[in-house]
């Protein structure tokens, strides 16, 4: 196991802990309705690498829908970076428009 896999897997252990969670093919949806405007009980979590726009579209059309019946504007994003983003230090994170 690497580094990345053992901080991103504390990550979401620690958010488990204050949100539901629900684990999807391409990460995990977190979110709190007791507690709506916080970031970090309330998004999606992207734990493989994006390389498409039409893979990003595929994981965005799962991630709007499902915030907009928890009644949540404009979901948080945290997304993987390839590995040359890696590398540079990059992270991503965006909102999703509503």
């Amino acid at each position: 196991m690497n580094l990345l896999s053992i901080v991103e897997q504390t990550d979401v252990a620690y958010k488990r802990a204050f949100s539901y969670h629900a684990k999807r093919s391409w990460g995990y949806l977190f979110w709190n309705e007791e507690n709506p405007g916080h970031y970090d009980a309330n998004h999606a979590h992207v734990s493989i690498a994006v390389t498409d726009l039409q893979q990003a579209a595929e994981i965005a059309d799962e991630i709007i829908p499902f915030f907009e019946e928890k009644k949540h504007s404009s979901p948080i994003v945290f997304v993987r970076c390839p590995k040359s983003a890696e590398a540079s230090g990059s992270a991503g994170a965006a909102r999703l428009p509503h």
